[in-house]
């Protein structure tokens, strides 16, 4: 049998007690010939003494009090035996853990998030569009997941993806992906067709991988000339045509082409000066319904707001279909001014070059730029031309005849 000192005092309960009487320090020395613990023993008075012990070692005292003609009483209590002997009365509580241990419990059986790792290709939204069609989404329930079943339904519709895994732990399911890194080589096309030409403009160089042509650099081209046949003729030793072969034309044809630039914004605009001071407002989204909390503060009439939103959760892998949007007002005044005449040039000139310099990302090699800047009552107006050398050859399938 575990004899009761090896208990931890929470579970046995502790007492203090005060005791009077005519031999108090008799009873003392009986407890301990008795093997009765007693703690914190102090003197207060003549004959009154105060000491700690266990709770379930008070109903030993019996004998020793009655031989000693003391009186013991209980002045303080402490630990669980007591605790819950109090909460007999408040049934709600306990109640109220168990409802929300069974409510967690609940919680647990379903995915309430899904996180998509190591895609470049693809993007989330395309994965989670896909696992919405196998019925794995928001608020699935985690028995009615095949992990093997949907790993190889993802490899099979991206081809891009070689490696898959799905994961679940807690409420959340993650599915790690790995994409194909090699690149691909192009399919070769026959098809026969001629390489002609997209602009006008001069030739700044030509290459050419099949077929013929008799165009060189600082030649002229205009649209639809071809540039690169694909019929080649077939000559005899003597230098004569015998006959006509097509082909597939391929080559690389980079011509300066002269562009049109024109755009137009209006001369007022606004200002905007901001407050320091922001305005916060919060949300509690439970699944599709939203509960808004009070807002802290006022917002003007003109105002930026920003909204993040956070799930809530329990340790690493428990999440909840909870989430707290947390929204930032900033207020700001509203100024409405012309721009004048060198701010409306500036602007103009930033705009062109914003363009230009899209257009380098696509592979333009901008040459030359020409611009002038108006102002046509309430609208400044930016026109001009400028030279870029850029490929302008595309493939023109020959019909059959």
């Amino acid at each position: 049998m575990v004899e009761m000192n090896k208990y931890p005092a929470a579970v046995r309960g502790k007492i203090e007690v005060r005791l009077t009487g005519r031999e108090p320090e008799r009873l003392i020395r009986l407890c301990g010939n008795g093997g009765i613990e007693l703690r914190r023993l102090r003197k207060e008075g003549e004959k009154e003494y105060y000491f700690t012990m266990w709770a379930d070692e008070f109903v030993k005292l019996r004998p020793f009090l009655k031989k000693t003609h003391c009186r013991a009483r209980i002045t303080a209590k402490e630990g669980t035996p007591f605790y819950l002997k109090r909460q007999k009365k408040r049934w709600l509580f306990p109640v109220g853990v168990l409802l929300g241990t069974a409510f967690l419990f609940m919680l647990s059986q379903f995915i309430w998030k899904v996180d998509i790792e190591g895609n470049e290709r693809y993007t989330d939204d395309t994965i989670y569009r896909f696992l919405e069609t196998q019925n794995v989404s928001f608020g699935t329930l985690k028995s009615s997941v095949f992990a093997a079943g949907l790993e190889e339904a993802i490899r099979d519709h991206f081809p891009e993806i070689t490696w898959v895994s799905v994961q679940l732990t807690g409420t959340k399911m993650t599915v790690n992906v790995k994409e194909d890194d090699q690149p691909k080589v192009p399919e070769s096309d026959e098809t026969p067709c001629h390489v002609i030409s997209t602009q006008n403009g001069v030739i700044t160089s030509i290459v050419v991988r099949s077929g013929e042509t008799e165009l060189k650099q600082g030649d002229p081209i205009t649209t639809g000339q071809i540039l690169i046949f694909g019929e080649v003729n077939l000559k005899d030793d003597g230098g004569n045509v015998t006959d006509t072969k097509v082909i597939h034309a391929d080559g690389e044809v980079y011509a300066k082409v002269t562009y049109r630039y024109s755009d137009r914004f209006p001369l007022a605009h606004e200002i905007r000066t901001y407050q320091e001071d922001t305005v916060k407002k919060y949300a509690l989204r439970i699944g599709d319904y939203r509960f808004a909390l009070p807002k802290f503060g006022k917002t003007g009439d003109n105002y930026d707001v920003v909204t993040e939103k956070s799930q809530l959760y329990l340790g690493s892998d428990f999440y909840f279909p909870c989430y707290l949007e947390t929204s930032t007002y900033r207020n700001y005044e509203l100024v409405v001014e012309d721009y004048s005449k060198e701010a409306a040039e500036t602007l103009a000139n930033e705009r062109m070059e914003n363009y230009l310099k899209k257009l380098e990302e696509n592979g333009y090699e901008i040459d030359s730029v020409e611009m002038t800047v108006t102002v046509d009552g309430q609208t400044v107006v930016a026109e001009g031309e400028f030279s870029a050398i850029s490929q302008v050859g595309e493939k023109e399938f020959i019909k059959d005849e």
